[in-house]
């Protein structure tokens, strides 16, 4: 539970500095709210039709469908009062993680998209073959599991970014289910176009493994964003909840490219 030293809104309701964070395990009346945040914040932030011209519900399975169907005990919801703020979605083991993924997810995935339960417009062609082109220069952002086995997805309601809170108690459930969980090393991939989200993740401890260009925007005057592979080991995890207080600036900059 973290306590928010912030103020925002929220749905038009003023949250103020006495605004308390709680994360919760994850409900299976959760998932709605899930997927419609995981395609709302699709691109940087931003939903996922400015990036992809594709079903929601596709691109919901495809990303968070492992988590809360196969999974579930390891994804995690933040709530402030009664209203739904985020989600982290964890796993400590990528290689199995990616097996059962390609089995139980991409594949029945493909077979909607060719019988036609999913419709895959052909507008969507262009933008996916930029996102694989993006991939070929960034050499797949290939991350060493050996060393960083596990890994973390999370997102923040846009009316909750405001408040730290939120995103520390996240961070918080999820170092401490790793540590739970003797995961030696976890990695994320987070595709950003502001500098002080790199150095948001920077300050909870993460290092910069990789990084590159992401796919040109396709929406005219939106910023360009880059995709970050971070890295944190087992002894650079924060071992006690993480505080506002303690959430200050770290000397140094990440690199660019």
């Amino acid at each position: 539970m973290v306590s928010s030293s912030q103020i925002g809104t929220a749905g038009g309701r003023r949250i103020d500095r006495a605004t308390t964070v709680v994360v919760e395990p994850y409900r299976e009346t959760d998932r709605p709210l899930i997927r419609q945040l995981c395609c709302d914040a699709a691109c940087a932030g931003r939903p996922l039709e400015e990036w992809l011209p594709m079903e929601r519900d596709l691109f919901a399975d495809l990303f968070t469908a492992y988590y809360t169907d196969i999974e579930p005990c390891n994804s995690f919801v933040a709530r402030v009062g009664e209203a739904f703020a985020g989600y982290v979605l964890t796993t400590p083991d990528t290689r199995n993680h990616a097996r059962i993924w390609r089995r139980k997810i991409l594949l029945p995935c493909i077979f909607k998209v060719l019988t036609g339960q999913y419709r895959l417009p052909l507008r969507t062609l262009r933008p996916l073959m930029g996102l694989a082109l993006a991939l070929a220069r960034c050499r797949g952002l290939r991350v060493p599991l050996d060393a960083y086995p596990g890994h973390l997805h999370i997102n923040i309601k846009e009316c909750f970014r405001g408040l730290t809170g939120a995103w520390l108690a996240l961070g918080s459930r999820a170092f401490s289910r790793f540590h739970e969980l003797g995961v030696e090393g976890i990695h994320g991939i987070v595709m950003t176009s502001r500098s002080r989200m790199e150095a948001k993740y920077e300050r909870l401890g993460f290092r910069v493994l990789q990084q590159c260009d992401a796919p040109r925007p396709p929406v005219r005057g939106q910023e360009k964003s880059r995709w970050l592979v971070l890295a944190m080991t087992r002894e650079e995890m924060p071992t006690e909840p993480l505080s506002i207080s303690s959430f200050r600036i770290a000397r140094g900059s990440i690199p660019r490219k």
